[in-house]
């Protein structure tokens, strides 16, 4: 996997995280993260918490099956066709930025901005794009982006610190082509900040990135976010 040229210093304060936790044991019916890269909501640089996954050249990558059918040797840490992603971010640069890639073959996920700070969703490298033009990216202020996606469905939801931007309709024939190449639905299953395909990378702070093998429902999202 090609290692970012310039990757993102990963900073504390997460009070994301804590509250997910405070979440997840208290409420049974909120889907524990199947990925989890956080500092726990310490307030300083130090070593990241991580779960069900592993740093490979500044990237997060899931070792587990990638589809529906988990067993004991090889548990499902991140599912193609339904899944929820969380990042918080703060980045230093949002004109042309990248701000989350997954994958770095088929790079079937990309969110980046145009030069105003504008969110723009990619899919199956680039060939599906998308602009949320409702969401900008303050240069310097921390953003906790949630992405859910239901292939079944056809939608995408985008999220800003708990407030719906924008869902989206895929196409009826849509499907992500990483699913389809033997080599690459496994390798692929990496969530990193740089784009391999135009060479922008993420320059900034991160705080914690949630990953979910469901569609997270709009009251749990809004659960995620604190107001500080």
């Amino acid at each position: 996997m090609p290692k970012s040229s310039a990757a993102p210093r990963l900073a504390g304060y997460s009070a994301l995280v804590l509250l997910l936790n405070t979440i997840c044991c208290g409420a049974a019916n909120f889907p524990a993260p199947s990925g989890k890269f956080t500092f726990e909501g310490k307030p300083y640089v130090g070593t990241p918490i991580i779960t069900n996954a592993v740093i490979t050249n500044n990237s997060l990558f899931f070792p587990g099956k990638y589809n529906w059918l988990p067993d004991l040797f090889w548990p499902l840490v991140f599912n193609y066709q339904q899944f929820s992603i969380v990042v918080k971010l703060r980045p230093e640069n949002i004109s042309y930025a990248t701000l989350l890639v997954g994958g770095t073959g088929h790079r079937w996920l990309v969110v980046n901005t145009d030069k105003d700070g504008r969110v723009k969703l990619s899919f199956n490298n680039h060939q599906f794009r998308h602009a949320v033009d409702s969401l900008i990216i303050t240069n310097g202020q921390w953003t906790t982006l949630a992405l859910t996606f239901d292939l079944q469905a056809r939608k995408t939801v985008v999220y800003a610190n708990g407030k719906q931007a924008e869902a989206i309709v895929l196409p009826e024939a849509f499907v992500l082509d990483v699913m389809n190449d033997e080599k690459w639905r496994e390798s692929d299953k990496v969530l990193t900040f740089t784009d391999g395909a135009t060479g922008g990378t993420f320059r900034g702070l991160v705080a914690g990135l949630l990953t979910f093998n469901s569609v997270l429902s709009p009251n749990q999202v809004r659960l995620l976010f604190p107001n500080k």
